[in-house]
């Protein structure tokens, strides 16, 4: 809430007052997420350590991220006030110290070492309002400010960041101070309270202050048919509602589809996929976010929805030709207000919008970026899910692509990369963005090599991208030029005064998850085991052994779907190479072979281009490998000699039968 303030200005002669913002109004909105779909003024923008000449040196060596320097220190951001900084994200925190200069004083009001303001432990520093996971450091504390603000930055080099700012014009703003009042205190508590019990059941709405009831159906749904689990035709508004369906989502079908249809609306204001909406992750349950996600079985979605007249969510399971589709038995739970409930539950059209998802799936055309939603009329995002597969077989290098941003007809925010806009940072590094990871704002939803996938989600809370006439939010397929071919799916959450028409209808082949028939699998994400005698060394993508005589080294084949597969082998000929065989438990794929070669070098630290020399062997054929979920691994048999003939293997190339 904005509370007027006795401090005047000068317009055009008169005396104006204008109304005071403080810091603890923003926290307010961290807290009380019920107010999500409150309209807010201001103009979203931000900067970022994006390379501007469209090539892909986001922040690798530092050239593009700062504005200039001063005084022996970089400066990284220079906000013209009134404005709130709502968002810093970095995957490259250091020890060195930011500095946070305000309204043009001559001495930083603030001075804190880089990595504390993420991880610290102390107020207001701490998580979930702040935090590191997923290969991303992020904090979501306002720094607000009446006038100006710049932030220093005292190292040699500083790499990616993106800040995100609003401004706000027309008010007078509290500036930053580095104390926090009681009230500041209790906020922060309570926004991790309530931030930090996810799933459902943890509606994240303060409980008691607003009139609820409770609609339950429990159903059977047969293919071709529809249910509708609630509708009303009085105005009102809808706090959450839960699906209970076990696995009834799970696999390459994705047939079951959740709709919402608002007042008079021309068109759906949700029409997706049931496991798309709710996070799931090429055909399996992935998410648990604040707002949505899935745990056990039970489906849950906390976006507040408010409607003026009549409101209707309905599931239809859509029937597939030449496919057994079984019956599914469902849960559905539903909490809302109506009107003959308090008024204020009542929706305001002029301070509201109303709640929509927009689905879309698609390959990109080379050259031209995804888009998430574009729209003309009033409103906000709050909210992305997108999956991605890929497409060459070796590569996810479409998760290179930058997200953008273009508000009322300027381009606002520009980032550094795909998992960097999920707060994430360092794809297929082992502990980053490496493997399924939820948190309350963001997080991974999947990252395969082998399959080239990559997918996530993220949360517009404060930082909520707002817009008065127009919104296009977008994301580009590779580092340079969107040329990565790639198969983007996704969910776009946003309030508005209307419905976008950028929504798609989910068909029998968008319903259908792509299933690669290819794969390859990276040695340097695999859990592998030795025995205990053997020594081994991990190179780029390689790993060489040594033995004392005969032992082994098995392979866990890591997220390759079940099936039957051809297995072919890379490794290096080397003078004194070791001989190998393949196997699979106590069965042999591959009989004895020699990686010994006269011809080919002593060590990998003599190759000129460590993959593309001739001594490597790419593609031997190694035989017909089943994978179960019991039975996953293969493993590599070798002959040494006394730690004196090494066996260096490779990525391992998979094809489907």
């Amino acid at each position: 809430m904005l509370l007027a303030t006795a401090c005047f200005s000068l317009n055009a002669g008169r005396r104006t007052r204008l109304p005071e913002y403080r810091r603890v109004d923003e926290l307010r909105q961290l807290s009380r997420l019920e107010l999500l779909p409150s309209y807010r003024s201001g103009v979203v923008d931000g900067v970022s350590s994006y390379d501007p000449t469209g090539l892909n040196n986001d922040g690798f060596d530092g050239t593009y991220s700062y504005i200039r320097k001063e005084d022996g220190k970089l400066v990284i951001a220079d906000f013209k006030g009134p404005g709130v900084i709502d968002r810093i994200w970095t995957p490259t925190a250091t020890n060195d110290t930011l500095e946070f200069w305000f309204d043009g004083e001559k001495q930083p009001r603030l001075k804190i070492c880089f990595m504390d303001l993420f991880r610290s432990g102390k107020k207001p520093f701490v998580y979930p309002l702040c935090g590191n996971e997923v290969g991303g450091y992020f904090c979501y504390f306002p720094f607000t400010f009446n006038k100006s603000c710049k932030i220093t930055f005292s190292g040699e080099m500083i790499q990616f960041h993106q800040i995100s700012y609003r401004s706000l014009e027309g008010f007078n703003v509290e500036t930053f101070k580095p104390e926090l009042s009681a009230e500041e205190s209790e906020l922060i508590d309570a926004i991790c309270c309530m931030w930090s019990k996810v799933g459902p059941g943890n509606m994240p709405f303060r409980k008691g202050e607003f009139a609820r009831s409770e609609k339950e159906n429990t159903f059977s749904l047969k293919p071709g048919q529809e249910y509708t689990f609630f509708e009303t035709g009085e105005g009102g508004r809808i706090w959450g509602f839960e699906i209970d369906g076990g696995t009834a989502f799970e696999g390459v079908y994705k047939d079951i589809v959740l709709t919402a249809h608002w007042d008079d609306d021309p068109v759906l204001a949700i029409n997706a996929p049931v496991a798309d909406y709710f996070g799931y992750a090429y055909g399996k349950p992935s998410m648990k976010g604040l707002f949505v996600g899935s745990d056990h079985g039970r489906h849950y979605s906390y976006f507040p929805a408010p409607y003026d007249k009549s409101a209707k969510l309905t599931l239809r399971y859509c029937r597939r030709e030449g496919v057994e589709q079984a019956p599914v038995q469902l849960t559905t739970r539903v909490c809302y207000s109506d009107s003959d409930q308090p008024v204020s539950e009542a929706r305001n059209p002029q301070k509201e919008g109303k709640f929509y998802a927009c689905w879309r799936r698609e390959k990109p055309q080379k050259g031209q970026p995804y888009k998430f939603l574009s729209h003309k009329g009033r409103g906000h995002y709050v909210g992305t899910v997108l999956i991605g597969q890929g497409f060459d077989f070796k590569s996810t290098d479409f998760f290179e692509g930058d997200d953008s941003t273009y508000v009322d007809g300027a381009s606002r925010v520009h980032g550094t990369g795909s998992e960097d806009y999920f707060n994430g940072g360092w794809y297929s590094e082992l502990d980053r963005w490496d493997k399924s990871t939820s948190l309350p704002t963001h997080g991974c939803l999947e990252f395969a090599h082998a399959t080239c996938r990559s997918a996530g989600y993220r949360f517009f809370i404060g930082d909520k991208l707002s817009f008065e006439k127009e919104i296009w939010h977008g994301i580009e397929h590779g580092g340079i030029g969107n040329e990565a071919p790639v198969d983007y799916t996704s969910v776009a959450f946003y309030y508005a005064d209307s419905p976008s028409a950028d929504g798609m209808e989910p068909t029998s082949d968008l319903r259908t998850v792509y299933v690669p028939q290819k794969y390859h699998v990276e040695i340097r994400n695999l859990p592998i085991t030795t025995s205990y005698w053997m020594r081994t060394e991990n190179h780029v993508g390689s790993m060489e052994c040594w033995s004392p005589g005969e032992d082994l080294v098995r392979v866990v084949m890591d997220k390759v779907p079940e099936g039957r597969y051809r297995i072919m082998l890379s490794y290096l000929k080397r003078k004194n190479g070791a001989e190998f065989s393949l196997w699979q438990r106590q069965k042999m794929l591959l009989d004895w072979t020699s990686s010994a070669s006269e011809e080919a070098v002593e060590s990998s630290e003599d190759l000129p281009d460590y993959f593309n020399d001739s001594n490597w062997v790419n593609t031997l054929d190694a035989g017909i490998i089943e994978i179960t979920p019991l039975n996953n691994t293969i493993t590599f048999r070798m002959r040494g000699e006394d730690f004196t003939r090494p066996f260096e293997f490779g990525n391992i190339i998979l094809e489907r039968l």
